[in-house]
C-alpha cells in the first residue's frame, strides 16, 4: 500500500522535471497566473435523462474517454439526443476536459486534451467538466497531453485549488 510519504516524494519529482522544463524552455522564466486569471471552469450536458442516451443523434464525449486518454478521443461511437436549438456547451480544440467524480478521489480530477480541432459538435457527459482558456497558445494542448506533469500532477493541483498556468500569448475564444 503506498504511503503518503511516497506521494509526496512524487510529487516532488513531478514539480522537479516542471522547474527542469522550464528552466530549458523558458531560460528567463515564466509568469504565473492562477486558473481563475486565464479561464473558466464549464460542466457538461444539462437536463439529460437516461433515455437521451439510447437513440442520439450527436456525438458526445464519456467519463471513460477522458479518463483513459489524455488526448481526447475525438471521434466515439457514443450518442445523445440534442434537440435544435438546444443550448448545450460544446468542446473546441484547446479545451482541457477533467472527470469530475469517481468512486476514489484518485481518480477525480483527471485530465484530458482536445489536441485537434473536431470536425463536428462534441458534447461533453455531465460526470466531467472543462477548462475554457481565454488564449489559445497553439502549443499547449500537445505540450499538456505528452506531459505527465499535465496528466497526473495537474488533476492533484486542481482538485486542491492550487493549479497554475505559465502566461502566454492571449487568444480570444468565439463563445459557443
Amino acid at each position: 500500500m503506498p504511503s503518503k510519504r511516497w506521494d509526496c516524494l512524487k510529487a516532488v519529482i513531478k514539480m522537479n522535471k516542471l522547474e527542469q522544463l522550464i528552466n530549458d524552455l523558458c531560460p528567463e522564466g515564466v509568469e504565473y497566473k492562477t486558473l481563475g486569471e486565464i479561464g473558466k471552469f464549464y460542466g457538461g450536458l444539462t437536463g439529460k435523462s437516461k433515455k437521451d442516451f439510447e437513440d442520439g443523434n450527436e456525438v458526445f464525449i464519456t467519463y471513460k474517454n477522458v479518463y483513459s486518454n489524455p488526448a481526447l478521443d475525438i471521434y466515439p461511437n457514443d450518442k445523445v439526443k440534442i434537440a435544435d436549438g438546444e443550448k448545450q456547451r460544446t468542446l473546441e480544440y484547446g479545451d482541457i476536459v477533467f472527470t469530475g467524480s469517481s468512486e476514489t478521489p484518485d481518480e477525480c480530477g483527471f485530465s484530458s486534451v482536445v489536441t485537434r480541432e473536431p470536425d463536428r459538435k462534441l458534447y461533453l457527459n455531465s460526470f466531467c467538466c472543462f477548462f475554457l482558456l481565454i488564449w489559445r497558445p497553439p502549443a499547449l494542448p500537445h505540450r499538456l497531453q505528452c506531459s505527465t506533469i499535465g496528466r497526473l500532477g495537474l488533476n492533484r493541483r486542481v482538485r486542491d485549488g492550487n493549479g497554475c498556468f505559465p502566461q502566454a500569448h492571449r487568444h480570444q475564444k468565439q463563445s459557443t
